[in-house]
């Protein structure tokens, strides 16, 4: 992400347009195009770009809003072509208008056009809660780091998302899984966020093999892909040619990530059985930049580990061990049978 920044960064200051001859040149950092006038069907400005649009293409020019000469060219391109901003924004506000008036006439939604404007109203409220508390909820839990607040984490990022489906099939789809980019349609894109995040308390649970991971885990993502296709199937009020592909990418990618991450989660954070003791020394210590910091140890053998192995740990406990300290790992069955261990202080 980092070196994305960087690069559109660098590619914003040093990218120049020139128009000569009936014709735009593009001279970039890796790459020079040219597009002539009379391909040009009209240009839309975006949140940070200029989009060239093609004629009888789908594909577009992109120029950053940030060049020099910015105000400059707008101008110059809204006196030669066709501007379609507005009108997108325009046809945008018109969907929406025309979703929620199907559904003001759906009698699912009430017995009276009033009634079902109030249930237009309350289905808008519940989906912006949807979409936002669980982010604030994570971040808090992120700020606390308590330990005991895990569980509860666990269970709210494995139900959330699955009432974020729940309000888009009470809807009829209305309320969008995924928010189109500009569009005023409500959606709970930002309520699968949990989801992610319970991913990734799975995979910090030091699992220690696989075995008996990939039959619960294909179960439940069979069952959640089948039924979540299944419903999707009877949704078609509301349903777009151009938003096809992007559910079903959601709904593979969701269920994928949700079923490791709740069998993983559940499995460990769960776990009551006794723990086995053993004693590993540490061979080495080191740290790894990417997204974040990752610091690891490398330890001796420890039970049913007959090899030297690297093992994630927090930043506290990096800083209090040193090379050749002992260190204490408690070796869990797991919930699913799914064995797993935590590096103890």
């Amino acid at each position: 992400m980092i070196a994305i920044l960087i690069y559109t960064t660098i590619e914003s200051v040093n990218e120049k347009w020139v128009i000569e001859k009936g014709k735009f040149i593009y001279v970039g950092i890796l790459k020079t195009k040219e597009l002539l006038f009379n391909q040009v069907a009209g240009f839309k400005i975006r949140e940070h770009y200029i989009d060239i649009i093609i004629k009888d293409s789908k594909k577009v020019f992109k120029i950053s809003k940030y060049i020099g000469e910015r105000d400059e060219l707008i101008e110059w391109l809204s006196n030669k072509f066709t501007d379609f901003s507005n009108e997108e924004t325009i046809n945008d506000l018109k969907s929406v208008l025309t979703e929620e008036k199907r559904f003001l006439e759906n009698p699912k939604f009430g017995l009276s056009s009033e009634e079902r404007l109030r249930t237009l109203e309350k289905v808008k409220k519940v989906a912006l809660i949807l979409k936002f508390t669980p982010l604030f909820v994570i971040v808090l839990w992120l700020l606390l780091i308590s330990p005991a607040f895990i569980k509860f984490i666990v269970v709210l990022c494995a139900i959330w998302p699955l009432l974020c489906f729940a309000i888009h099939i009470i809807s009829d789809g209305f309320i969008a899984l995924n928010g189109a980019r500009n569009s005023s349609r409500p959606s709970v894109d930002y309520g699968f966020f949990p989801a992610a995040f319970l991913c990734l308390v799975g995979l910090y649970s030091h699992v220690y093999s696989y075995q008996n991971f990939w039959t619960p885990f294909a179960l439940s993502l069979s069952f959640l892909a089948f039924t979540l296709f299944f419903i999707e199937g009877f949704l078609s009020d509301f349903k777009k040619w151009e938003d096809e592909y992007s559910t079903i990418f959601i709904i593979i990618f969701f269920s994928i990530m949700y079923s490791h991450g709740l069998i993983t989660s559940i499995n460990s954070e769960f776990d009551n059985s006794q723990p086995v003791e053993y004693n590993a020394k540490i061979l080495d210590k080191y740290y790894s930049k990417g997204k974040g910091v990752n610091y690891k140890f490398k330890i001796t053998p420890w039970g049913p580990q007959t090899n030297a192995s690297n093992v994630s740990v927090s930043s506290n406990m990096y800083k209090k061990k040193v090379v050749g300290d002992s260190t204490r790992i408690l070796f869990f069955n797991g919930v699913f049978g799914i064995p797993h261990y935590v590096i103890a202080e």
